[in-house]
């Protein structure tokens, strides 16, 4: 680390007089040449760490190496022809940099829509021999792969318009890092919009600012100027509001004292009208090494609290760069210690720019490390925190062959932007070496609701069974609903089956509720109301034509349930197998009972009477239960339905002896038994 602090000290002293000058890099020796190298590359300025490449390559025409290095940061800076050449060159070759360099060269192939080629040179990459030691190599040639064929998907967008946005907005340089204001205004982000240099929109210093953009006559123009609180700091790259406007969140990039570009995220409050001063957000937020930027806000669904995600390369992440979330509490003005979104949906590559619409509870985001079209296509993923499901590509028109970032929409996607150095970006004599902001429109989503109401019995499920049980009528009445109940909605994710929960709602004075869903999705309805046993419903969104689903009502049972003493049950002596008379019982009365109320599940409790040790009666009473449990299973009950408990001697009915201390038998033929009891609903 001192080292490289000198060196930096000695470019700092030596820029103003020696690199002014066009032809210094000619009187520079190698060894010079490379220190300078390693202070550009920390500094990610990758155009003049590409200079000093381009001499050594000049000096020494045959060194592998120096190409390799050039080849990479001209794909760095988006100049593919040229690296295109370089990489080309390096694969006809032997050595080390033979199947990596076709890679590279596969890569920039399918991102400039020569898609057959890419694929046989990828195909022909799987069988190298050089990489059967490079899995991750290899991941990332199937994953190119899986990317092309989506050019084929079926399922891609329609009827929907991408338009490049006027020259009022976008110039021959950077525009990035969209907000939506209203339906008729935007702030965007832009880089000089009276100069000419290579700007990458996530690594280097950025002499820019934010501006507005207006709607008139179906026309979006650029104003000139630059309204608060996009100036309260200068060099803001990206921001965002909070849910209810009163918080700024914005990134900031500025050089730390190893004059490494490092971006910090700030936040401002909006007070009486006014923004007040930046703070930086505290809490292991911002590290001075690394980059905490890209702020997009979401609640959470239990304590609705709010949510930063960000995107940072700190350590402990999946990969390059990853998803993170900070939570804000209100009442301190804190923020948690950063949290990794997890491996859901980050990747061993780079995610980067997420956009989250809290009231879907959709994260859109860019990577490079799932199956792409191009370089980073755009994403979208259902949860928030650390659950979420497998992401979804957005695919054509959203996604190009080239890098598509930065997407924002409005809550019912009738409209947004997304940003992009596909054709027909402006640039400045690299083609696609610039990102534009392009506006998307279409129809308004066709939207799916669920709905619904609670209700209680009259008479209780255990009432009705008690009488089938006894063999007496019965007969089942509904009238009560249930009001203040917690209705949660939960979604499948279909790579480990599990269901997480993504809306709440409370029922109203006549149990009613009603969420908003996504098609094509498996959904659980998971119920808590306070007095009432735990219930759930599961349906799904899967071909459907109506924009509403009704289901039917769901019937709360009460928590307390009593238990059901089957007393036709029996078992020999010290025995777990069950009698004839037991089986008869169990096929004529317990099988129609959970065959007509298939939403029920039971608790089968077995008790002994105290002769004995204790340890011995409870193993004794868990295998009669777990006996009966395994004849109803035979007889085709759902295993999930049932749970086998062994009580042992724990909780007689009445005394096993009388008061006088002599043996009671008939008592203790009362708590011989074996017992029914609701415990959940399910559906």
């Amino acid at each position: 680390m001192k080292h490289l602090l000198a060196l930096i000290l000695i470019f700092i002293n030596i820029t103003s007089n020696i690199f002014g000058q066009t032809d210094t890099l000619f009187h520079l020796k190698n060894w010079e040449i490379k220190q300078y190298i390693q202070i550009y590359h920390t500094q990610k300025d990758y155009p003049l760490e590409l200079s000093y490449y381009q001499e050594l390559m000049r000096r020494h025409k045959n060194n592998k190496e120096y190409k390799f290095q050039v080849a990479l940061l001209l794909l760095e800076t988006r100049n593919y022809d040229e690296a295109k050449k370089i990489f080309y060159e390096l694969s006809l070759s032997n050595g080390k940099y033979k199947d990596i360099a076709s890679y590279y060269y596969a890569l920039i192939l399918k991102m400039q829509n020569n898609y057959n080629d890419a694929k046989n040179i990828f195909e022909n990459l799987k069988d190298s021999k050089n990489l059967k030691e490079n899995q991750i190599l290899k991941n990332s040639i199937e994953r190119q792969i899986k990317g092309i064929e989506l050019v084929n998907d079926t399922n891609m967008h329609k009827n929907i318009y991408i338009s490049h946005l006027n020259q009022s907005i976008n110039k021959p340089h950077l525009e990035a890092s969209p907000i939506i204001l209203s339906d008729t205004s935007f702030a965007f982000y832009s880089n000089s919009r009276d100069s000419l240099s290579f700007i990458n929109f996530d690594d280097s210093i950025q002499t820019g600012n934010f501006y507005i953009a207006s709607l008139n006559n179906g026309v979006w123009t650029c104003k000139s100027d630059i309204c608060e609180p996009f100036d309260i700091m200068p060099n803001i790259v990206n921001a965002c509001f909070s849910i209810d406007k009163k918080r700024f969140y914005f990134a900031v990039k500025q050089r730390n004292e190893l004059n490494i570009p490092v971006t910090q995220l700030y936040y401002s409050k909006k007070i009486n009208g006014h923004w007040s001063k930046p703070q930086k957000i505290g809490n292991k937020v911002n590290l001075p090494y690394y980059n905490s930027t890209q702020p997009t806000v979401g609640l959470s669904i239990r304590k609705n609290e709010e949510i930063i995600y960000f995107v940072s390369d700190r350590p402990g992440g999946w990969g390059g760069k990853d998803i993170w979330f900070t939570v804000y509490d209100k009442i301190f003005d804190k923020f948690s210690e950063p949290v990794n979104a997890g491996g859901f949906i980050n990747t061993i590559d780079d995610e980067i720019t997420p956009f989250y619409d809290y009231k879907q509870k959709i994260m859109y985001f860019s990577s490079n490390g799932y199956p792409s079209l191009g370089g980073f296509d755009i994403y979208k993923t259902i949860g928030e925190i650390t659950n979420w499901l497998p992401p979804e590509n957005l695919c054509t028109p959203f996604n190009s062959t080239y890098d598509d970032v930065f997407f924002c929409t409005k809550t019912n996607e009738t409209y947004g932007f997304i940003v992009s150095n596909r054709d027909g970006a402006f640039n400045w004599g690299v083609e696609h070496c610039c990102f534009d902001i392009f506006e998307f429109s279409q129809e308004p989503l066709k939207q799916i609701y669920v709905t619904g109401w609670l209700n209680v019995p009259d008479t209780t499920i255990t009432e009705n069974i008690k009488q089938l049980v006894n063999d007496t009528t019965s007969k089942e009445t509904f009238e009560k609903f249930i009001q203040d109940a917690i209705v949660n909605l939960q979604i499948k994710n279909q790579n480990d089956s599990s269901y997480f929960t993504i809306f709440s709602d409370t029922t109203t004075s006549n149990g009613h509720y009603k969420f908003n869903l996504q098609p094509n999705k498996d959904y659980n309805l998971d119920i808590n109301a306070q007095g009432y046993l735990f219930a759930s419903y599961q349906f799904d969104t899967k071909n459907i034509d109506s924009d509403t689903i009704q289901l039917p009502n769901i019937t709360l049972e009460p928590a307390f349930q009593k238990n059901i003493v089957l007393h036709n049950i029996l078992f020999n002596y010290d025995s777990d197998m069950l009698t004839p008379a037991s089986k008869t019982y169990l096929d004529t009365v317990i099988l129609p009972i959970l065959n007509k109320y298939k939403n029920i599940v039971v608790e089968i409790g077995a008790h002994t009477d105290s002769k004995g040790s204790y340890e011995y009666n409870m193993e004794l009473s868990q295998r009669r239960a777990q006996t009966v449990v395994n004849y109803l299973i035979l007889k085709g009950i759902n295993p999930q339905r049932l749970i086998a408990v062994g009580y042992g001697e724990s909780m007689p009915l009445v005394p096993d002896r009388n008061p006088d201390g002599t043996d009671n038998p008939q008592a203790r033929s009362i708590n011989r038994r074996v017992e029914f009891k609701i415990i959940k609903l399910i559906n």
